[in-house]
């Protein structure tokens, strides 16, 4: 959700699409003012100036939501090769250091594999606590 705020704020709606809708709205107030049967070439003439502007409304914020998922998706690449590239710097550079001593009988049938590669019994190695 933070993510999706950001992107928010480094991509706002464009004026043109507010300025659209404040345009249909004060339209469709104008219709809403005009008997369709007594000034019936008035309502209709106005009635497709409100379709056609609420098509163009209706393409750009197609347009607007494409830039907005464009952004999210390359966000949330980068926010993922961050996390995995930091996980693996940890591994690499601290694979000999144990995360966890304890005494080996605790981990009997497992100590040798959960202490790679420390080599200490009883201790739980950094490759062994970033796949958990």
């Amino acid at each position: 959700k933070k993510l999706l705020q950001v992107l928010k704020l480094t991509l706002p709606e464009p004026s043109s699409l507010t300025q659209l809708r404040t345009d249909v709205a004060k339209l469709k107030e104008q219709l809403r003012g005009i008997s369709m049967t007594e000034q019936f070439a008035d309502y209709a003439r106005l009635k497709r100036r409100i379709n056609r502007q609420e098509t163009e409304l209706g393409s750009q914020e197609s347009v607007h939501r494409s830039n907005q998922w464009k952004r999210r998706i390359i966000a949330d690449g980068v926010c993922f090769f961050l996390i995995e590239a930091s996980r693996i710097g940890i591994i690499l550079f601290n694979r000999q250091t144990p995360v966890i001593l304890m005494p080996p009988e605790y981990l009997w049938p497992l100590a040798r594999i959960l202490s790679f590669p420390t080599g200490t019994l009883g201790a739980l190695g950094v490759p062994v606590w970033a796949l958990l």
